[in-house]
């Protein structure tokens, strides 16, 4: 919800906006100046779903600006580890 209501603020100023959604398949990054990372908030846990992973890994590749809502997507709020349990570096 949070980064869907982001959006909606962002097209009422006038930004060109793409919502991506990992779980509807929805995966297309295009070429954008900021992405707004708000797959998952301060309850996750464990290991990403292998398409979430993938957008992860996407987002983190793409080059753009990215601002994370709660914490980056695939970090642990309650241990600060990534996915294969490395302390995450933020």
């Amino acid at each position: 919800g949070d980064g869907r209501i982001v959006a909606r603020h962002l097209e009422s100023a006038g930004k060109d906006v793409r919502v991506v959604d990992a779980k509807a398949g929805e995966t297309e990054l295009g070429e954008p100046e900021v992405i707004v990372d708000a797959l998952f908030g301060t309850g996750f846990s464990g290991v990403p779903r292998p398409d979430a992973a993938d957008l992860i890994e996407r987002i983190n590749g793409n080059g753009a600006r990215v601002l994370a809502i709660d914490l980056p997507s695939g970090i642990d709020a309650s241990t600060g580890e990534v996915a294969d349990r490395r302390p995450a570096t933020v």
